[in-house]
């Protein structure tokens, strides 16, 4: 019997809070009502990380099978550190429990995918600007995600400037200030830290109340946002100017704020030659998962 089903990648951006996953159709648009969002249970012991991983592969296979529907690729970002060859984690922060187990083997055996790549987050969301968001159109593209961490992407022409092991090229989180680094600063950490420095805050806290705070004008969240701004507009200027960037955009959950941050890190950098746009991405939900689908060759 001739396979007629519609032919779909199955795409999984891997955060430290939730695994966001949909099935992609090849033309780059979510498969209708497959977006979903599970929680990775990063933090927890390896039993219940794996399981959870599990969980959530079956979930989009049950959910394959229900469309009607063939994965013929899985595709997955994660932040580093990240073996991407090997397919394992290296990270200290989270996934801790599965550092150095390889992804793959437990992939095929639920999908039964033998097509299974794994790619850097950055690298997902600049590719999903370039094609479908805010970058369209440009050829020198330089995209910041601002969350948990601080990740950068370069894409140059249509394609990831990175290295061989799939690393990023022109990463900015370990940035030297002082005794610190620029992620101490640009991160959820640096935001609360440094409103909690401002306001003596003793309740829990993390940014997106602290950008709460500010659209509810409280002018101390607001200096934070703006000071975060101007201080990764001064840390990374000299990096746009020798790489050319033609446009900067901002993804991560923290980027949400980018009214509160926007001004002054473009106050900063506006005067580059080179640079025609810097924004915020219009698509926060879904971005990483369309571009992880086209970071490799054609099927």
């Amino acid at each position: 019997m001739i396979n007629t089903r519609t032919k779909v990648f199955l795409a999984i951006d891997a955060g430290g809070t939730y695994y966001k996953t949909a099935l992609i159709n090849l033309n780059g648009t979510l498969v209708v009502d497959s977006f979903r969002q599970i929680p990775s249970m990063s933090t927890e012991i390896k039993s219940i990380v794996i399981n959870q991983f599990e969980t959530m592969l079956k979930e989009m296979v049950n959910l394959a099978l229900f469309k009607e529907v063939e994965i013929i690729r899985v595709c997955l970002d994660f932040p580093g550190p990240f073996d991407y060859i090997k397919c394992c984690s290296l990270m200290k922060h989270k996934f801790v429990s599965i550092k150095g187990i390889p992804l793959k083997p437990l992939i095929n055996s639920i999908t039964g995918c033998t097509d299974i790549q794994f790619h850097y987050d950055l690298h997902a969301s600049v590719m999903g600007a370039y094609l479908f968001d805010e970058a369209l159109g440009f050829s020198r593209i330089y995209c910041i995600g601002i969350g948990t961490g601080l990740g950068a992407g370069f894409l140059k022409d249509g394609e990831i400037v990175s290295y061989n092991h799939g690393q990023p090229k022109y990463p900015i989180f370990q940035m030297k200030l002082g005794e610190h680094i620029l992620e101490d600063f640009v991160s959820n950490r640096g935001i609360v830290n440094e409103y909690k420095k401002r306001t003596f805050y003793k309740d829990t806290l993390d940014a997106k109340k602290v950008e709460d705070f500010a659209r509810m004008g409280d002018p101390s969240a607001i200096h934070v946002y703006q000071n975060m701004g101007n201080l990764l507009g001064k840390s990374i200027k000299d990096l746009l100017i020798v790489l050319e960037v033609e446009c900067v955009v901002f993804c991560g959950q923290i980027s949400k704020g980018y009214d509160y941050f926007g001004l002054s890190f473009s106050k900063i950098v506006k005067n580059i030659p080179s640079l025609k746009k810097i924004t915020a991405v219009k698509d926060f939900d879904s971005l990483a998962l369309r571009g992880v689908c086209f970071l490799s060759e054609e099927i």
